[in-house]
């Protein structure tokens, strides 16, 4: 998303949802803003509420309520921010190093992810359960922390530290652990163990006559409710004088034998872990290690930026992304996608491009193409930025040459047949990176003999500003027309894209 206003300096606070509204909660201030395009909107306070400027803001309201969490003094305050606000609600929580909050929008979670502690909240703040969320792990399992977070259903879910359990917290703030698959592989409901009847002899039933009848058969095709898997009532029937041991029911199906635990279903992939990020030349190189399938393979990895995104394969441990605007920070997003549907997203470091790339080069045209096959390319001296000539790269479909003069001659082209041409400035920053400048385009075709050929040409100018856009990322665009008739009207409607 993209943030029109800035917050005060020095202030520190959060981004938060009220039913559709997003707002600004500033925490220094002790304000809270409506969001709209033209920046901050409507404020109100949050009253005699006294929180620090490390308090936790759940990303949702809780019952309309904006849920603030104060570690420090172990408690946990609902503020309600409308025009005729009602009284804040304060309630204290169990005593923790909490890190983590989320809202289904009737409850709250509360996650203390160094011990392992989840504490759902009802509506009203007080505490409907406690859970650890913790798994036993090996010596030589990588050590993770519990995750938690929102899911697209409004239920906020929480990730053991091994990914092989959860605990799903409802709207209302109930919770439930859940098991999951960590292979990649669907769910099966695990058999029951076999039940066995007792070997006690039960005493002779009473019966008009010695009839033996034999121990009913059992259906392994359609399972019996679990209700009826006891001995009935006045034990078995037998011939008066012999005992007989009912021997015990045989299971040689077990996926047809009903179980008592239930088991989870497939679900949305957990978030990827230790994802970081490393500028480079104009791009940024993202790395993070697997995320939980919860019981369905991954298939890819969403990435997301301010400006674009992109997906890999589900093996992928790593993307570059290019194009990325020099001196400006950013932050990547990524997600693990199954056929179930997407993760949560997890944010890199934040990373910005130290140097300035030069500008495109200007007056790009063709200076001769009287020659059968041959074109002569010419351009002006861009803006070199923060690096030093080293030379020019001119690009033709797959092929590239370099040259440093500010003209370059092209062969070995079909006459009439049109060409796409990219030219940009390769500098050297300070501190000896090679810095690919932003590009210049030109479609020419070669003809056979000299002759005046009519060209309307248009390119990337001399850097702009632009409502929010700065130079480089903005710039003007230059039309150049060559050999139109005299005295004639022509229409011109150059256009630009990314």
């Amino acid at each position: 998303m993209s943030c029109p206003v800035s917050a005060p300096k020095g202030h520190k606070g959060a981004l938060t949802v009220i039913g559709t509204k997003a707002v600004f909660v500033d925490l220094t201030a002790r304000d809270v803003h409506a969001l709209s395009d033209d920046g901050f909107g409507e404020r109100t306070g949050l009253g005699e509420v006294d929180v620090p400027d490390n308090a936790l803001v759940a990303g949702n309201d809780l019952d309309g309520r904006v849920a603030i969490v104060d570690p420090g003094k172990g408690v946990v305050h609902l503020v309600d921010v409308g025009t005729q606000p009602a009284a804040p609600i304060t309630r204290p929580i169990r005593p923790g190093t909490y890190d983590k909050v989320a809202s289904s929008g009737q409850g709250l979670a509360l996650l203390d992810r160094k011990n392992a502690d989840l504490v759902p909240l009802g509506r009203d703040g007080k505490e409907t359960s406690h859970q650890k969320v913790a798994s036993r792990q090996r010596d030589d399992e990588e050590k993770r922390e519990p995750n938690l977070f929102r899911g697209d259903d409004s239920r906020v879910y929480v990730e053991s530290s091994k990914g092989d359990r959860g605990v799903v917290v409802d709207r209302e703030g109930n919770a439930e652990t859940v098991e999951l698959s960590t292979d990649g592989q669907d769910n099966r409901e695990k058999p029951a163990k076999p039940i066995q009847t007792p070997t006690r002899t039960p005493p002779p039933a009473k019966t008009p006559s010695p009839v033996k009848t034999p121990p009913p058969p059992v259906k392994t095709e359609t399972p019996e409710p679990p209700d009826r898997t006891t001995t009935p009532p006045g034990g078995d029937r037998r011939t008066p004088g012999k005992t007989r041991t009912t021997p015990p029911r045989k299971t040689t199906r077990p996926r047809s034998t009903p179980t008592n635990q239930a088991t989870a279903k497939a679900g949305r992939p957990g978030a990827p872990v230790g994802v970081r990020a490393r500028a480079g030349d104009g791009s940024a190189t993202v790395t993070w290690q697997a995320a939980t399938p919860n019981g369905a393979a991954i298939t890819s990895y969403k990435l997301s930026w301010s400006g674009g995104s992109t997906t890999v394969a589900g093996t992928a441990r790593s993307a570059t992304i290019t194009g990325l605007a020099d001196t400006t920070g950013y932050y990547i997003t990524v997600q693990a996608v199954n056929r179930i549907g997407v993760g949560p997203a997890v944010r890199s470091n934040r990373v910005e491009l130290k140097w300035t790339v030069a500008e495109s080069p200007r007056e790009l045209l063709v200076k001769s193409d009287g020659v059968s096959g041959t074109l002569v390319l010419a351009w002006d001296t861009p803006d070199m930025k923060d690096g030093t000539l080293l030379n020019y790269a001119v690009t033709m479909g797959s092929q590239t040459k370099t040259t440093t003069a500010q003209q370059i001659t092209w062969s070995g082209l079909t006459n009439g047949k049109n060409y796409t041409f990219v030219v940009r400035a390769v500098t050297r920053a300070p501190d000896g990176l090679e810095l690919t400048g932003w590009p210049a385009s030109l479609t020419a075709a070669p003809v056979g003999a000299p002759q005046r050929t009519k060209r309307v040409v248009a390119s990337r100018g001399a850097g702009a500003e632009y409502k929010e856009c700065q130079p480089p990322a903005c710039a003007f665009v230059q039309v150049r027309i060559e050999n139109l008739r005299p005295n004639t009207d022509y229409e011109i409607k150059p256009w630009t894209s990314k």
